[in-house]
């Protein structure tokens, strides 16, 4: 809203000093006054600009924020109680239980990691002694 108002500001200050130049009537003091006018009302757009630019990448952040925390919500709903299995193998506890049925679910590591706030070493760390676990009770019967 400002930003348009800004930028009539700006055209008519260009039309006056236009206006000045073609009618050769160089009021030296109202000619440097418009002329200040439009270098400010650069200015202005430019932090304008860089403003905008900061808001967009705040509002690109929320988003994803967002999109993560639907997730986790459907995620949660679906998840249910904690079982002491999964798969047949016994977890030892309820936040390796979190870790394995995201990871289940289609979560990236570092979704899971975003989550449930714990580092991304542990999370692969789980991941892999699950996968582990799980390869060797289901091979070593062949």
């Amino acid at each position: 809203m400002k930003f348009k108002m800004f930028k009539k500001i700006f055209e008519a200050v260009k039309f006056l000093v236009e206006i000045f130049r073609r009618i050769g009537k160089d009021n030296g003091l109202l000619t440097r006054e418009l002329v200040e006018v439009k270098e400010i009302a650069d200015i202005i757009f430019e932090r304008l600009g860089k403003k905008i630019e900061a808001l967009k990448a705040i509002e690109a952040s929320v988003d994803e924020k967002i999109a993560t925390f639907e997730k986790l919500n459907k995620t949660e709903m679906s998840v249910g109680h904690y079982s002491k299995s999964i798969n047949g193998l016994e977890v030892e506890s309820y936040r390796q239980h979190k870790i394995i049925a995201l990871k289940q679910r289609g979560l990236k590591i570092d979704e899971i990691v975003n989550i449930l706030d714990v580092p991304v070493g542990e999370v692969e760390l789980i991941l892999n002694l699950y996968l582990e676990r799980f390869f060797n009770d289901n091979c070593s019967g062949a």
